[in-house]
């Protein structure tokens, strides 16, 4: 137990002074390592002395070494960065948004959020489409629904309007009731889906644009606030996805009891799965190293054919974290570092994350320089993903990829229509 606690001690110590040096460094909490460390700190920490309390197998601290040490290479990449290559001393140009020019910047919201606003109300009839035409052959609230809705041009749209949702809460203006709805709308269509990790992507990397602009300050009050929302989200997206709406089931105590224990499982589910992985000496959890690169190896299969690469691990071979439900309890989620470290071995690991860390800290400079709104809601999204580490490895999905695209896409057109336009050294109205 004494080795337990100085493990989880050292991982705060080591979260907490190295994310300050991160803020001096590049002018923002939101960087790579400050995501994965604390939010991963709080959860270790809650599975540590509450997991077996509600009937779930206790931490073995060998999983919290690997995160001290996948944690400093982190960081080291983004310091060889910062330090070695750009020479960031104190990051002088790398301040909050709203210390550079300030009409040239309006201009440049004001052009993304109409567009923004103009292609979310363009995607919504084909996430509409999607919706009917799949509840034609699945009922709301199925594994059968879920699976066809996210697949086809309306899948495409809902991952575009995941950026939207960003960008829209990124750039929300109190008292904005047209661009609320459009928000709500958005969120509707992602909560159809029944992924909630889409859904938290959508909500968590709005706030981290904020943050990032520096309009967001977090505090414990709004930490608490944001938490709730999670919760409350989760147990919407829970109750579609089991029709519990449409069952009478929401007039019963029980099943919100049991969404409250549920919640505890889904946020301990990767801590504990890596735990009882490393405890165990568990390698094989369903899939080879192509997996982590599925896709781009799939990319590569559309185009010229073969086989594709499944997505994430499998249920089969899944780790029993919940010591009350068998049947339900097996977790194939490890955390980021430790589906790197299953999947790819130590030495694999150690390369895979040194690079992914240069690159998530290249483009977190691209967009503290830039500060286009595009661009930082493409990051925002990759920054929400490595929030959820603690839970998931979500760089082997396609749709961050996707993201970026589109991000990057939409950051030259709305610039060329800005150019174009001749809207430079002009103040332009913020309605759309």
């Amino acid at each position: 137990m004494i080795v337990d606690l100085l493990l989880l001690t050292l991982l705060t110590l080591e979260v907490v002074v190295l994310s300050r040096l991160d803020r001096r460094r590049f002018g923002t909490w939101v960087t790579p390592f400050t995501l994965l460390g604390y939010p991963y700190t709080a959860v270790a920490i809650l599975a540590y002395f509450f997991a077996p309390i509600f009937d779930f197998v206790p931490l073995y601290s060998g999983s919290v070494v690997l995160w001290i040490l996948g944690l400093l290479m982190v960081w080291g990449a983004g310091n060889f960065l910062g330090w070695g290559l750009l020479d960031l001393r104190l990051a002088p140009a790398l301040q909050p948004a709203h210390s550079q020019v300030g009409t040239e910047r309006t201009n440049e919201d004001a052009i993304a959020l109409r567009w923004a606003v103009s292609l979310a109300w363009v995607s919504m009839p084909f996430m509409l489409y999607g919706a009917i035409a799949t509840a034609r052959t699945a009922e709301i609230g199925t594994t059968e629904f879920r699976d066809a809705y996210v697949h086809g041009l309306p899948a495409h749209a809902v991952v575009l309007a995941t950026l939207l949702t960003i960008v829209l809460i990124g750039l929300y203006r109190r008292g904005d009731k047209r661009l609320f709805v459009t928000i709500t709308i958005l969120f509707v269509f992602l909560v159809l889906g029944q992924v909630k990790g889409t859904v938290l992507t959508g909500l968590i990397g709005g706030f981290l644009f904020r943050m990032i602009r520096g309009q967001f300050r977090f505090t414990f009050k709004k930490a608490a606030v944001l938490l709730l929302s999670t919760y409350i989200i989760f147990n919407v997206v829970y109750l579609v996805s089991t029709a519990a709406y449409s069952s009478g089931d929401l007039l019963q105590g029980e099943i919100y009891s049991h969404l409250a224990r549920h919640y505890l499982y889904y946020l301990f589910a990767g801590v504990l799965a890596l735990s009882e992985a490393m405890r165990s000496g568990i390698t094989d959890v369903g899939g080879g190293w192509p997996t982590i690169f599925g896709p781009f190896l799939n990319l590569y299969h559309a185009i010229l054919g073969g086989a594709m690469v499944p997505a994430g691990s499998t249920h089969d071979k899944g780790m029993d974290t919940d010591l009350l439900v068998k049947a339900s309890g097996e977790a194939n989620v490890y955390t980021f570092f430790g589906t790197l470290h299953v999947y790819l071995g130590v030495f694999g690991a150690i390369l895979y994350i040194f690079i992914v860390a240069l690159l998530c800290y290249g483009f977190l400079v691209l967009v503290k320089t830039k500060n286009n709104a595009w661009l930082t809601a493409s990051y925002c999204l990759i920054a929400a993903q490595l929030s959820f580490g603690f839970f998931e490895f979500y760089f082997w999905h396609l749709t961050t990829y996707e993201v970026i695209a589109m991000g990057v896409m939409l950051n030259f057109l709305s610039r060329s229509n800005y150019w174009s336009r001749g809207y430079q050294g002009r103040t332009i109205s913020h309605s759309y």
